[in-house]
């Protein structure tokens, strides 16, 4: 066996044959991790040092699938082969994700910037990020219903922080972003939207967007898939259960916000600082998911920006009605067309204009855009500073991309808008489902009965118009809501009553499979079942 010190230098093959047998070829580095290509000359494959480490049947098994066989003395040869190899200075780099390499971006299709670049791209092409249709097309649909509507407008301009990741101060605030509202209030469509910047696949209904189906050990690998540029995630209730969603929550909004990637036995330490920008959607707001006051809770609030879509029946995502079409609805249909016919145009048209643009001049302008919406943002009251800085992040963004004429002029991008999607959304401090609660007792709480004042022969019927009777008890003040009032009085009342019973503040029946209502007191005798509301609880909430 050769000895370490008489090695081939890098670059060269450490094992020949006549027969063209399996090798080493060559190694590169890329983020920190050496790969080596192995194989016949015919046939190849890139190899992480890590991942053979890791797993090295599951790595033989696709040089199988490449027509490589390796009998069990020639399996632990390879492998040591490679090991060792890998060990040496590298003859060169590789793009083992897409994003910024030096001064040339590599796109999620495979493509690069620079023509004169031929390092090699070790990361598997999405299709999905082939352009389609034209930059001019896609501008002139988003033209149509882009004017001052917030939710749009601050979506847009998120999609194109990931290439500006360069350009912001060091350590700013990773942009998450979260579109929460009711169902069919439009939010996937503007998630989708946003996604059209850089993807898009015609006639999928996710488009450009992944699900939320997954599971925590998926968040890295779609985290450098998304390097300097955009995920979208679409609906979080997907996930599962939930408290299965609770921690895919926690783990995918920690591991976005952290630098870098996992590193995995037989790892070089990696510097790269791996960044994407994440768009969510979702029925419930982080808020409202992490609502104790605990660390942990509020460090997982901190680290993404709600933006609270009212229901459609107040507009949902177009506040305003757009000017060219007959309704909201409509808006949405032709959006859903035209981003299947024109997407992945606008992200490479800004990558190329950045590639083109004065470094030194676009620091200075982002700089001063930053400063000046953290100033704005904590002038409006936003409290955090993680929040504020990803806000500033999507102000820069979006006054660079219309500055480089890829957001339209006339579209009318402003501090404003962000601004006022924000001032939608619900403070950690008092999540949605207990701000709707407690709308509805005020409201009717002139008409709420005592449960001993009121007549008992009260017939169904009306029993279960009741807005709600009043008790105590040892457990303190209650609300018994019936049941046909609570779900004629909220929108998706179940959900509303599971997360209430969740919190503590609604109180069920006991049993193996015990029910969120209980029986009306017995002294009414209808069989109507009401919802038992602990206002004690409530109101220290």
């Amino acid at each position: 066996m050769t000895k370490k010190s008489e090695k081939k230098a890098p670059g060269t093959s450490p094992a020949t044959s006549n027969n063209d047998a399996p090798r080493v070829l060559e190694a590169i580095e890329g983020d920190g991790r050496r790969h080596v290509r192995y194989g016949t000359s015919k046939s190849s494959m890139w190899v992480e040092k890590g991942a053979l480490a890791l797993n090295a049947r599951e790595v033989f098994a696709q040089f199988e699938n490449l027509g490589i066989t390796h009998g069990p003395a020639d399996f632990a040869k390879a492998k040591g082969a490679i090991s060792e190899y890998a060990d040496f200075a590298p003859s060169g780099s590789a793009a083992t994700r897409p994003g910024w390499l030096g001064d040339v971006y590599f796109f999620r299709d495979g493509t690069r910037t620079s023509a004169d670049d031929s390092r090699p791209i070790l990361f598997e092409p999405d299709q999905r990020y082939v352009p389609r249709g034209s930059l001019e097309g896609w501008q002139a649909a988003i033209g149509c219903v882009a004017k001052k509507q917030e939710f749009i407008l601050t979506a847009m301009a998120a999609a194109f922080v990931g290439p500006l990741h360069p350009y912001l101060p060091p350590g700013s605030q990773t942009v998450l972003l979260e579109l929460v509202g009711p169902p069919h209030c439009g939010k996937s469509t503007v998630a989708l939207l946003a996604a059209s910047v850089w993807a898009g696949d015609a006639g999928n209904p996710l488009g450009g967007a992944d699900s939320w189906q997954m599971t925590a050990n998926a968040v890295d690998a779609r985290k450098r898939r998304g390097a300097d540029g955009l995920l979208v995630w679409d609906e979080v209730n997907t996930a599962g259960a939930s408290e299965q969603q609770r921690e895919l929550i926690r783990s995918a909004y920690f591991g976005l916000t952290s630098a870098g990637a996992k590193e995995r036995f037989g790892d070089k330490p990696v510097t790269d600082a791996l960044r994407a920008v994440l768009i969510s959607t979702s029925n419930r707001s982080v808020a409202e998911r992490f609502s104790r006051d605990a660390d942990d809770d509020r460090a997982v609030r901190s680290r993404v920006l709600t933006l609270l879509v009212p229901e459609a029946k107040y507009g949902g995502v177009f506040p305003r009605k757009p000017r060219d079409f007959g309704n909201r609805e409509e808006a949405i249909q032709f959006l859903r067309r035209e981003i299947d016919a024109h997407y992945g145009c606008a992200g490479r048209a800004f990558v190329q204009r950045l590639v083109a643009a004065d470094p030194a001049r676009l620091r200075r302008r982002v700089s001063k855009w930053w400063s000046r919406m953290l100033a704005k943002a904590e002038a409006a009251g936003i409290v955090d500073p993680r929040h504020r800085q990803i806000l500033a992040a999507i102000y820069a963004a979006g006054k660079v991309a219309t500055d480089m004429g890829i957001m339209g002029k006339d579209w009318g991008f402003s501090a404003a808008w962000p601004l006022r999607a924000v001032g939608r959304s619900p403070e950690p401090s008092r999540p949605k489902a207990l701000s709707r609660l407690e709308r509805y007792i005020r409201k009717y709480e002139a008409e709420f009965l005592d449960v001993e004042a009121a007549p008992a022969d009260l017939t169904r019927d009306r029993f279960k118009s009741l807005r709600g009777l009043t008790r105590t008890t040892a457990n303190g003040a209650e609300l018994l809501v019936p049941v046909p009032a609570f779900e004629k009085a909220f929108q998706n009342p179940g959900q509303l009553a599971r997360d209430l019973r969740d919190r503590g503040i609604i109180k069920g029946g006991t049993g193996t499979k015990p029910k969120i209502s209980i029986h009306a007191p017995r002294r009414f005798r209808n069989g109507v079942r009401v919802y038992r509301i602990l206002l004690d609880r409530l109101q220290s909430a």
